[in-house]
């Protein structure tokens, strides 16, 4: 786990979430006597029986789609109740609470969707890893909290990262690739004291009945790009302004926008910028969308 992440160029000393060595713990209890085994699953399951239902009470459409826990390190009060989690925190720059799953694999275009509200004006970048915890860089999102908004429903639909060739031409899903884990940074980069509450938590397909109606997603060209960043601002919607990121989730850039500047599309020119991945905001008063640009 710690060499993935040095592999992967994180700044995460002291910021590990807690995570489980599922190998240890098996080979450990086949080493113990089945009296003492008896005795410690009985503690356990009192202790954490609690816990694990009010997980479990998170879910709601999708048994398939098993949530194993929410973890983080001593920087992280977490507080479970009735659908709802309340994350207390005085955290570190590149420290990242953790959303730990059974292994979903990104078939049905499952979606995750949840409310946030937070204690201040905060970015909150969500990143998706794979089994092997590395991170999905094209599914890294980042959304804006305003404090005063209450609470802010967020849908974030899983991308088709992997895909194959077949015989045909198509691309279809690998069905071997999955994600593990989805990381939650409150303002990348900066230390953040304050707290952060989530509620109403979905994982589901989006072949269910109840599946949310997402929006399209939004449309930069050309990506990557050397030069400009063309934004097609989608129609019908207000949004005010464009803003550009870096993957630690300082704002680079700010562009205000005309609410009618529908007939053609918005730009950033980004030729003053280094080579890397950057993360571009499209945002209104009701409506933030946010996706990769890349600049070579």
């Amino acid at each position: 786990y710690i060499k993935n992440i040095k592999k992967n160029n994180y700044k995460t000393k002291n910021s590990l979430p807690i995570m489980r060595n599922k190998q240890y713990v098996l080979k450990t209890m086949n080493n113990l006597s089945p009296f003492f085994f008896s005795f410690l699953f009985g503690i356990s399951f009192l202790i954490l029986s609690p816990a694990q239902a009010q997980i479990k009470s998170f879910q709601h459409n999708a048994p398939e789609f098993e949530i194993e826990g929410w973890f983080g390190n001593s920087h992280y009060a977490l507080t479970e109740g009735y659908r709802e989690l309340t994350v207390s925190m005085n955290k570190q720059p590149w420290e990242a609470f953790t959303l730990a799953l059974n292994q979903i694999k990104p078939l049905n275009a499952p979606y995750i969707r949840f409310k946030v509200k937070a204690s201040a004006n905060v970015r909150l970048r969500i990143d998706l890893h794979d089994k092997n915890f590395d991170n999905l860089e094209d599914a890294t999102r980042l959304y804006m909290i305003d404090a005063n908004d209450g609470y802010t429903e967020l849908v974030y639909e899983f991308p088709q990262i992997y895909s194959t060739t077949t015989a045909g031409g198509s691309n279809s899903p690998n069905v071997s690739e999955s994600i593990s884990h989805i990381l939650f940074y409150v303002n990348p980069g900066e230390t953040f004291a304050g707290e952060l509450s989530i509620k109403d938590l979905m994982i589901g397909s989006m072949e269910s009945a109840d599946a949310p109606n997402l929006q399209p997603n939004l449309v930069v060209f050309p990506n990557p790009t050397r030069t400009r960043v063309n934004v097609d601002v989608p129609e019908g919607g207000i949004y005010t302004h464009i803003e550009l990121y870096d993957m630690a989730g300082r704002k680079l850039m700010h562009k205000g926008l005309n609410p009618d500047q529908t007939a053609q599309p918005a730009f950033l020119d980004v030729r003053s910028l280094n080579k890397g991945i950057y993360l571009l905001t499209l945002q209104g008063p009701t409506d933030v969308r946010s996706t990769r640009v890349v600049v070579q």
